[in-house]
Formats: structure tokens, C-alpha cells, sequence
């Protein structure tokens, strides 16, 4: 069974002798729930039944029935397999537009697949917690979007300065120095090294926690002028606002999850990348759950 054919046979499909699609999808973020909060939220009990016909558990010692939805960002929504469509498609190598993403999930508003679509994004940016190991490559440059121009941190997990990036992180900033330390400081691992153009070698060891520190003698370093230009590329084709910065955050959330797993790939038929679709599809139903991020 391929990647395609597991989530529609385990959620949208309607199949002889099981629950119903949405029935599934509300087990499925059941299964997280019990995984990642197994104590009563009410009195700390860890003894729970299952009320099946309902898809709720239910706390032996208080009584408090826990619902597969509280708390998580499917809590008002009312059609739960349109959302678990487009977290599907959302998973995938290529980025969806909203059009394509309101038809494919099934939604019946515009705003709501936008909100979806920025949901998820917001939800691709907790993913890209995981620090950055290894030798750092550290560089900066400036985005001018409608005259108005910021400067842009990058940092690039590479095993050769020549080459793409296996893991990246991006951040804009109204001045680069402005908290770029901190940011550095969240993004590394403590052993690491980390390389610097010149024109950024203005702190040490003392204002970073890791094991070096290295001056590099040009502006640019190869691995991080290609991860900028790819960027630069994917914005110019994916940022919906054209004409002010207004949740770029978002897209750069998006931008770092896809290449970090897909080296932003669009072969759709690639095996690697549909195995890699699931896997990225339970990593943001599994944030869904655990990260309170809410539908309005």
C-alpha cells in the first residue's frame, strides 16, 4: 500500500465494518492524545476508558470526558476530514495554492482554507525547533518587498561550504544585529562550528555557546548564497502578499520545513517523497494536538 492509498483507506475513504471518515480522523488525534497527555487535565488520574461510540475518554476517578479535538486546532471545526485533506496536501513536496488547497480539501470558504493554510504553516515553524548541528554556515543579505527593504539572517548546516544545505534556518529582521546573537544562540547545538563572513565576525565564543568560531575572508559562503537564491526563488512564486511583509514569517516557516525534508523537490511520484509525505503529515497532526494553536 502506498502513502496515498494509507491516508485515503484511513480517512477519507468510507470502508465496509468501520467508522466513518470522520470518525477515523477524530480517533487518530484520539491515539496522539492518549500518547502525549496521559493524566487527567482536571484531576491527574491516569485511568481512563474509552467511550467508542463517541470517540471521548473518559477519567475513571473524576469523570471528565476529554474530547479528541479540545484544545488542539480542530476544536470548532466542523468537517474534520477537509482538514485532514489539507494537511495532507499541505505535507507534500509542492506547495499547494489556496484555490488548489480549498478544491482539494473540500473547504467551502476561501478564508477558511486560508486560515487552514496559515495554521499549518504556524505549525511547520514549531517543527523547525530541532537545533542545527554540525559546521554552521552563517550569512546575511537584505529582501525588498514594495520599497521596503529588511535584512535576512541565514544559517546552513553544511558538511562543504560548496554545497546545498542539509538543515537551514532563516529569520528577517528590521536591522541584522538586531537580536541576531540570540537568534544564533536558539538555532546551534553547543558543539558546533560555526563560520562567519568577516563582515559578521563581531562576536566570540563569550556572546555564543559553541565549540568554534571562525572569521570566513569573504562576504559571501557558497552554501549560503544557494539556500538565499532557492529562497528568493520560492518567494517569488509562493508569498501571497505581494506588497508588504505581512506573514512572511509564515512562509518562511513553510519554506525552511520543505526543504529541510524535500530539498524542495516536486516529483510527485517519487516513492522517497510520498513516504516522506506521511511522515511529515503525522508530524504536523501530532503539533496539531500538543501545540495550542487556535481556529477563529
Amino acid at each position: 500500500m502506498n502513502p496515498q492509498q494509507w491516508f485515503e483507506n484511513n480517512f477519507i475513504n468510507r470502508i465496509e465494518g468501520k467508522d466513518g471518515p470522520a470518525d477515523r480522523c477524530r480517533r487518530y488525534l484520539l491515539d496522539y492524545k492518549k500518547k502525549e497527555f496521559p493524566h487527567c487535565p482536571k484531576c491527574g488520574s491516569d485511568q481512563f476508558w474509552e467511550i467508542k461510540s463517541r470517540v471521548l475518554l473518559h477519567c475513571e476517578e473524576c469523570n471528565h470526558q476529554i474530547s479528541p479535538t479540545a484544545n488542539t486546532v480542530f476544536h470548532k471545526v466542523r468537517k474534520i476530514t477537509h482538514w485532514f485533506k489539507a494537511f495532507w496536501q499541505m505535507a507534500g513536496a509542492e506547495t499547494p495554492s489556496i484555490s488548489n488547497l480549498k478544491k482539494v480539501a473540500g473547504f467551502g470558504s476561501r478564508h477558511t482554507a486560508i486560515k487552514c493554510f496559515e495554521i499549518i504553516q504556524a505549525l511547520m515553524g514549531v517543527a523547525n525547533f530541532n537545533p542545527l548541528a554540525e559546521n554552521i554556515y552563517v550569512g546575511h543579505t537584505e529582501i525588498t518587498i514594495d520599497n521596503e527593504t529588511k535584512s535576512i539572517l541565514i544559517a546552513a548546516q553544511s558538511e562543504d561550504k560548496e554545497k546545498l544545505p542539509k538543515n537551514i534556518r532563516i529569520k528577517v529582521f528590521d536591522n541584522v544585529e538586531d537580536k541576531y546573537k540570540e537568534s544564533l544562540q536558539e538555532w546551534v547545538d553547543e558543539k558546533v562550528n560555526i563560520y562567519l563572513p568577516w563582515n559578521l565576525s563581531c562576536f566570540s565564543n563569550e556572546d555564543i555557546s559553541c565549540d568554534n568560531i571562525y572569521s570566513y575572508k569573504d562576504i559571501e559562503i557558497p552554501t549560503v548564497k544557494k539556500t538565499y537564491q532557492l529562497f528568493e526563488e520560492w518567494i517569488k512564486k509562493n508569498y501571497r502578499n505581494k506588497n508588504s511583509f505581512e506573514r512572511l514569517d509564515l512562509s518562511i516557516n513553510e519554506f525552511i520545513w520543505r526543504f529541510n525534508r524535500y530539498k524542495l523537490e516536486t516529483n510527485k511520484t517519487n516513492f522517497s517523497s510520498q513516504w516522506k509525505q506521511r511522515d511529515g503529515f503525522n508530524e504536523l497532526i501530532k503539533l496539531a494536538v500538543t501545540h495550542k494553536l487556535t481556529y477563529e
